[in-house]
């Protein structure tokens, strides 16, 4: 941080402070963490990077989450909606929105808890964005069961899990793919390491041949 202090790189500094906010924040010194947030806030608007001003504003909402004043954070998490609305990025679109159906759920203002969390669903959807798109479904079933509507909280639910488990198995499915590219890497590796060894017989071999046969030409031998 203080070489780009030095610097007056406005940008790195304002990324590095909203690194550090999010440190505090991992370790519960919200105090702290909203303290950089609003640095990098500042700096990010100086620069204009709307993308880290969304950044900052969401994570300025969630630590006001946490301390109960979800009429501030609510508050934050529109101006970050509009800022990544302007700026095209879905995913952070879709992520803001499930954020402000999850307050308002919290809040038990069910109507507006559904409306938010469903367009976040319907744009996960489109984007393909399956980890959001499976908290959505868990945050429409409590929506429901709040309501009294165990049929719509069930079939969320089951939605839910459904999600849940292809998104591991994709995960699991990813990750044996890796290790087999691994395994296949290191098989390769092996096989041109021992070729080469057998390269170097045969070279040897060689040399030793040439040597003899220029020992015969003289009468060496």
């Amino acid at each position: 941080l203080s070489m780009y202090e030095k610097s007056q790189d406005k940008n790195r500094m304002a990324n590095a402070l909203a690194r550090i906010g999010n440190i505090y924040a991992d370790i519960n010194q919200d105090s702290i963490a909203l303290t950089y947030s609003q640095r990098s806030l500042a700096l990010s608007q100086e620069a204009g990077n709307n993308r880290l001003v969304a950044i900052n504003l969401n994570n300025m909402a969630e630590i006001y989450i946490r301390w109960g004043d979800f009429a501030r954070a609510l508050g934050l998490y529109q101006q970050s909606l509009a800022m990544r609305e302007k700026i095209g990025d879905k995913n952070g679109v879709a992520l803001i929105l499930s954020n402000i159906g999850s307050t308002y759920a919290q809040l038990k203002n069910l109507d507006s808890a559904f409306y938010y969390t469903r367009k976040s669903l319907a744009l996960c959807i489109e984007i393909e964005y399956k980890e959001m798109e499976m908290s959505n479904y868990l945050v429409l079933s409590e929506v429901f069961k709040t309501s009294g509507n165990l049929d719509s909280s069930l079939f969320y639910y089951i939605k839910y899990n459904e999600a849940y488990v292809a998104l591991n198995n994709e995960k699991s499915s990813n990750e044996i793919n890796r290790l087999n590219t691994s395994l296949e890497s290191e098989r390769k590796e092996k096989q041109i390491e021992l070729l080469s060894k057998e390269s170097a017989l045969r070279e040897s071999d060689l040399q030793q041949e040439r040597a003899k046969t220029w020992f015969l030409a003289f009468g060496i031998l």
